[in-house]
This record gives structure tokens, C-alpha cells and sequence, in this order.
């Protein structure tokens, strides 16, 4: 659906009955709980009908680059996938959802691999622990079926409704461990997205009712850049501004804003004149994060 014949890469998506048109911004930082102050790495910008997922899946790398010593990656159950799961497992990164995506299942089911070498998985439910063996292309586990008729959770088990075989893939494991992996942190670092969430209601203050006064991927993506860095900018200046550091031979507060006031104008000027140069088509913009 064309939104505007000059802005053809803005789209139209509906989201839990919530319409929207234009682009969204998705951001990453750091969210280490012992980093005297946390910044912004990487922004991505895409056109709002693209997943969330698919968003992560084309900045894994890039983030992995920034944040060398990145091991924990936290976000919402929408930026899990397959894919991202492969590669996560590659890079040696724990991904934490803070929501489960697609339908939860009404039995626990735990998924656990047993030798690396021989690839050999233990499958788990509240009553029985199996041992899998592989088949060509999946894994297989057969549940004593004598057990499970007299489980009391047997009407809501897909397993049992299988006379007690049930398939899977790597592929599977990774689903599962990422869907546990929050039960496995300390319950404070639980709720570390949640609270940077509030860098994204940083975004969207400098936008009236979430609409940019630009149009067009470029220009938006200037605006994202400039706000990813003043929030940075603002941050540094506040952090350094509680230690008292000096710069140029000058200390306190003055000395700092006068540093960060010449670099800051110099990227503002440029910035603000491609920004508000041409047009006043108002795009509608949504704000998403994932916190690194």
C-alpha cells in the first residue's frame, strides 16, 4: 500500500489493532548493571512492516562488533526467532526474552542437551525424563506411555495425544533454552529491559504525538542519529559533570559544557539544516529496543 507517492519506502502496519504508517526506530545499549553510565551503540531504522526479528537478525553482527565483550543480550519475545537463535549461538551470546513469542505451552517442557559429541538431548516434563536418539534429519524421544496415562495434565499433552513419541530439532533446543534462559539470571538483572526502556521515551519526546517533521528513510535516519547522539552526549556530560573532571586545564561543570558545546554544534548545524530543508510531511514513527 503506497503511503505517499515521494516517500514510497514509508509503509502501513496494524499492530493489536493499532494502525500506524512511516518507519521504526529500534536502538541498542549497553545495560550493564556495574557501567558507571550506559550508551547507545547502534540505531537501526526500517520501514514499520519489517519484523522485529528480522531487524535483530541484520544487526547481530554489527552489535557483536561494537560490544566486544557483549555475553547477555536482553529484549522482548518479539526479536526471537530461528535464525537469531543460530547465530546468537555462534557469537556465544545469551539472549533474554522478556516475553515468550507465539503460543506458551500449557505443559513445561524442558529441553537439555546431554553430549555435544554424540548428539544426545534429555527431554523433561513435571513426570518423566527421556533420553533422545537421533533420527536422519530430527531427534526422537518416546516417553513411557503408561506413565503419561496416568499423569493428570495428560488432556492438555500433546506428547500423550502422540502415544508418548514426541520429535524435535536443534533448532528446538535453542526455542527452549532462549525461553528459560530469564529464569536462570539473577532476579534483578530480570528486569533490565523494562528499565531502559525509558531511552526510547527519550526518542520520542523530541516528537509530537510520535510523528518527525521529515519524511523520507534518510532524513529520519538523521533524526535518529542526531538524538542517539545527544542522549549519548547528554549522559557523558552529566556523568562527567558528578566526578568534576577537568578539561582544557579548567575544572567543574562549565569547562565540560563548553567541550561538548563545540563538538555537539558543529554536527547539530549540518544536521538540522538536511533535517528541515524540504517538507513538512509528518511520518509516523514507532520506537522499539533492545537492550545490549
Amino acid at each position: 500500500m503506497l503511503q505517499s507517492p515521494d516517500d514510497t519506502k514509508a509503509t502501513y502496519r496494524k499492530k493489536r489493532n493499532e494502525e500506524s504508517i512511516g518507519f521504526t526506530i529500534n536502538a541498542a545499549e549497553t545495560a550493564n548493571p556495574e557501567n558507571p553510565i550506559q550508551l547507545i551503540d547502534n540505531i537501526a531504522i526500517n520501514p514499520n512492516n519489517v519484523d522485529d526479528s528480522i531487524i535483530l537478525n541484520n544487526r547481530i553482527e554489527i552489535i557483536a562488533q561494537k560490544t566486544p565483550d557483549l555475553d547477555e543480550l536482553h529484549n522482548y519475545g518479539a526479536y526471537g526467532s530461528e535464525d537469531n537463535d543460530i547465530k546468537l549461538e555462534k557469537l556465544e551470546i545469551t539472549q533474554i526474552t522478556t516475553a515468550v513469542r507465539g503460543r506458551e505451552s500449557e505443559i513445561d517442557k524442558i529441553i537439555d542437551i546431554v553430549d555435544i559429541v554424540n548428539n544426545i538431548y534429555s527431554v523433561s516434563c513435571p513426570h518423566q525424563k527421556v533420553l533422545s536418539t537421533p533420527t536422519k534429519q530430527r531427534h526422537k524421544v518416546r516417553f513411557d506411555i503408561s506413565i503419561c496415562k496416568n499423569c493428570p495434565l495428560n488432556t492438555k499433552c500433546r506428547i500423550f495425544k502422540e502415544n508418548g513419541r514426541y520429535y524435535f530439532k536443534h533448532e528446538d533446543f535453542l526455542q527452549n533454552t532462549r525461553n528459560r534462559n530469564i529464569l536462570n539470571i539473577p532476579v534483578e538483572r530480570r528486569k533490565i529491559r523494562p528499565n531502559l526502556e525509558a531511552t526510547m521515551k527519550e526518542f520520542k519526546t523530541r516528537t509530537n504525538g510520535g510523528k518527525v517533521k521529515v519524511r523520507g528513510l534518510f532524513k529520519i535516519s538523521l533524526f535518529a542519529f542526531n538524538v542517539g547522539i545527544a542522549i549519548n552526549f547528554g549522559r557523558i556530560f552529566r556523568y562527567l559533570s558528578k566526578i568534576n573532571i577537568t578539561t582544557d586545564g579548567f575544572e567543574g561543570s562549565n569547562s565540560i559544557f563548553i567541550f561538548f558545546l563545540k563538538i555537539y554544534t558543529q554536527i547539530k548545524v549540518f544536521i538540522i539544516y538536511i533535517l528541515f530543508s524540504r517538507g513538512k510531511l509528518r511520518n509516523s514513527v514507532s520506537f522499539q529496543f533492545i537492550g545490549a
